[in-house]
């Protein structure tokens, strides 16, 4: 379950099964290698992708960094795929980062 608040991050391979809008965009082989792309949700509308870069960036190099906007209006949908360069870093920041607050959200 997630903690309403703070951000959560979910492996893309477990956003798939729990967002249907997120199953299309990304391969659903069970036997596919470990995804190197993180889900990171429930962040602040203020959030920008420095915030991000700052706290993902620790774990290890970050192939892209990218919150989701409306198209419209540009404004923050309130999630985005943090990419990394090697798949155990996206794993390891899952594990370690999960429900960390991001930009001071309480």
């Amino acid at each position: 379950s997630l903690e309403v608040g703070r951000s959560s991050i979910i492996p893309t391979k477990k956003a798939k099964e729990l967002m249907p809008a997120i199953a299309n965009q990304a391969t659903s082989s069970e036997d596919a290698p470990r995804s190197r792309s993180l889900w990171v949700g429930e962040l602040g509308f203020d959030t920008e992708e420095a915030s991000l870069v700052s706290v993902f960036q620790q774990i290890g190099p970050l192939e892209s960094v990218r919150i989701c906007r409306d198209g419209k209006t540009k404004r923050s949908l309130g999630y985005a795929y943090v990419n990394f360069q090697r798949s155990e870093d996206a794993h390891r920041a899952a594990e370690e980062l999960n429900f960390r607050k991001i930009n001071g959200k309480p």
